[in-house]
């Protein structure tokens, strides 16, 4: 059942963390906080795409012009919004041109959001080198 997911397991996969971050009654479940083992937590295997929930401004300070431009211009879902604030908030010093070259990156890219999603990556793995 859902019980079965552990913390461990939750942080052994980041894309599990992250879609339970997004949700809280799936965080409940997969904590096994939930009980109901065949009722709707009992089926959690994906999220549905189907009905994204409207993006969720960070509660502490509204995103950078910048950021929330780069997300606008290239048409960005929302929902990466959050996670890429995250990551350059922690990166004051390279910000700026940081930013610079993932317009260039991104005007260049075939898909605009996936090359952004990359670049979430690298950043996380410490290998972003930004202009």
């Amino acid at each position: 059942g859902a019980g079965m997911l552990n913390a461990a397991a939750i942080a052994a996969n980041p894309l599990l963390a992250m879609t339970a971050g997004a949700n809280p009654m799936l965080a409940m479940a997969m904590m096994g906080g939930v009980s109901n083992a065949g009722g709707i937590a009992g089926n959690i295997a994906l999220p549905r795409p189907a009905a994204p929930e409207p993006p969720k401004e960070e509660a502490s300070s509204t995103p950078d012009p910048d950021i929330v431009e780069l997300f606008d211009h290239f048409h960005i879902d929302p929902r990466h919004l959050s996670r890429f604030v995250g990551l350059m908030e922690k990166r004051e010093t390279s910000f700026a041109s940081d930013m610079l070259k993932l317009w260039e990156l991104m005007e260049q890219a075939r898909s605009p959001e996936g090359m952004l999603v990359s670049k979430m990556r690298e950043m996380e793995c410490g290998t972003f080198i930004g202009k």
